[in-house]
């Protein structure tokens, strides 16, 4: 059962020996063009063997035809921990 973290908890998680030391990503999603949903959304679950945290963020539409600027995300991240049950393969 996935576990709903505060923005402080998943980063004390993942930086508890520096930034993303010992992390890596098991998976990930990125539709910033919502291709596939009705918004852009981005999904990235890491892990450092023993343990899962999957991040989500809701950016802000993308202007094409305008420069790049930094968009407000449309709704707050979340941040989850994961067990067993949830990253299994089959």
């Amino acid at each position: 059962m996935k576990t709903k973290l505060t923005c402080a908890e998943r980063d004390a998680i993942v930086h508890e020996h520096g930034r993303y030391e010992g992390w890596t990503v098991w998976s990930s999603c990125t539709d910033l063009s919502a291709e596939f949903s009705d918004y852009p959304r981005m999904d990235i679950t890491w892990t450092n063997g023993t343990r899962y945290i999957a991040d989500v963020r809701h950016p802000g539409s993308l202007e094409w035809d305008v420069p790049v600027t930094p968009k407000v995300d449309r709704l707050p991240c979340e941040h989850y921990e994961l067990d067993d049950q949830d990253v299994r393969d089959d």
